[in-house]
């Protein structure tokens, strides 16, 4: 089979602004973007597959670096990158209602076409959620390096290593020996450790939460150690894509909203709440919006 393919997309889809949010970090090592294009390792009935994606001509273009690509294979690609740049969503209301919106006005303009990029792996989305707990996102990347370079697959092709985030059994056996020394704390081991073993017994899984109402699945998530409502609401935003989730208490929420209204000071829950009220139903992107605005032009 031919190791390339491609498919459309939609007119308002950006794939240059996508980019620029997967670009945010120097220490991102579960893909890499150069020249428009990324390439990413991908696991498929045990066989690692090297893939590169770019966009040209209104297409999403796909090539096969390495693997052997059959129709089954072609399948599982393509719909991981449908669901990591959110293709197939319609955004004509979103943009609708960011005209009408003092907040998103400027902001959906300026970003026009950008999807909310996802986190498709389940365990990926909640691991990386619970990483980032309470510290600065240059050493939440640094962490999930870490993780991802001593525990993760490593795959080498023309010079450059490509990783596989760890599977839920590997992370659920490691130990403080095993991670102290690069710097998680006691509590993020304990939390990421126990969510990987819930995984890896089937005790919570993507596919079970997604057939649950927001409220189910969120409280669902919260059972479990170290899940609280932040890190719930962003994987049920990037992993499980719930239109109205939507991470209040995010830092980088409020710091968006003080750049963008040019307020004195960050605004208040209450204030937020009450701005979210007119976002139904994509209270999800009014949120990825704000963090894309926060990023250099």
């Amino acid at each position: 089979m031919n190791k390339k393919f491609s498919f459309s997309t939609p007119l308002d889809f950006n794939f240059s602004e996508c980019l620029r949010f997967l670009q945010r970090s120097d220490l991102e090592c579960l893909f890499r973007v150069k020249n428009e294009v990324v390439q990413f390792a991908l696991e498929i009935e045990n066989e690692i597959f090297l893939i590169q994606v770019f966009w040209k001509k209104e297409r999403l273009r796909v090539e096969i670096l390495k693997g052997e690509l059959t129709s089954f294979s072609k399948k599982i690609i393509t719909n991981h990158i449908l669901e990591w740049f959110d293709v197939k969503r319609d955004l004509t209301s979103f943009y609708k209602m960011c005209k009408k919106d003092k907040l998103l006005k400027s902001i959906c303009k300026k970003n026009q076409g950008l999807r909310l990029i996802g986190v498709p792996s389940f365990l990926e989305a909640i691991s990386w959620a619970i990483i980032g707990q309470q510290i600065n996102l240059t050493f939440a990347y640094s962490l999930k390096k870490r993780l991802v370079e001593n525990f993760g697959q490593k795959n080498h092709l023309e010079g450059n290593d490509f990783y596989l985030f760890p599977t839920a059994k590997v992370i659920s056996k490691l130990t403080e020996e095993d991670l102290r020394p690069f710097q998680f704390s006691r509590s993020k081991i304990k939390y990421l450790t126990g969510v990987a073993k819930a995984i890896d017994e089937g005790l919570i899984s993507k596919n079970a939460l997604s057939q649950l109402s927001y409220d189910e699945a969120k409280a669902k998530l919260i059972e479990h150690k170290g899940v609280g409502n932040w890190t719930a609401d962003y994987v049920l935003m990037k992993c499980l894509r719930y239109p109205d989730a939507f991470p209040i208490t995010d830092v980088g929420i409020h710091n968006a909203i003080k750049k963008e209204l040019n307020l004195e000071k960050k605004p208040s829950i209450e204030s937020i709440e009450d701005m979210a009220e007119k976002w139904g139903g994509w209270k999800s992107y009014a949120t990825f919006y704000l963090w894309q605005s926060l990023l250099p032009v």
